[in-house]
C-alpha cells in the first residue's frame, strides 16, 4: 500500500494510493509506510486528525488522535470500545511520536 499527500497553502489531503485521486494542490508526496505518511501530515497540519470522541461511531479506515498517537479503526465501532482488550481488536496504532 502506498499513501499520497497533496498539500498547498492552508490545505492538506491524505489518500491511500489504491484510490484514484486528482488534486489541484501544488505539492504531492508519496509514501510506502503509513507511519511516515501520517508523520508528514502532522508536520503540515498538527490538527489534521480529529481527537478521539467517545460519543462518535467510527468506520473502518478512519484515523483519530488519542494522546499523541494516531490510530486507525480496523472495523466499524463506537468509540466506547477504545479500551483494552478491545483496543487491539478494533484499532491499530499507526503513528507514535516516541518511535521517530
Amino acid at each position: 500500500m502506498t499513501y499520497k499527500i497533496f498539500h498547498g497553502p492552508d490545505v492538506v489531503h491524505f489518500f491511500e494510493k489504491n484510490s484514484t485521486v486528482v488534486s489541484g494542490q501544488p505539492n504531492q508526496e508519496e509514501f510506502e509506510n503509513e507511519a511516515d505518511a501520517v508523520s508528514r501530515v502532522l508536520e503540515l497540519d498538527k490538527d489534521f486528525y480529529p481527537q478521539w470522541d467517545k460519543e462518535k461511531t467510527y468506520f473502518a479506515g478512519e484515523r483519530v488522535k488519542f494522546g499523541n498517537c494516531i490510530y486507525r479503526a480496523l472495523q466499524e465501532n463506537d468509540a466506547r470500545f477504545f479500551e483494552l482488550p478491545d483496543l487491539q481488536a478494533r484499532w491499530q496504532m499507526v503513528y507514535n511520536p516516541e518511535f521517530e
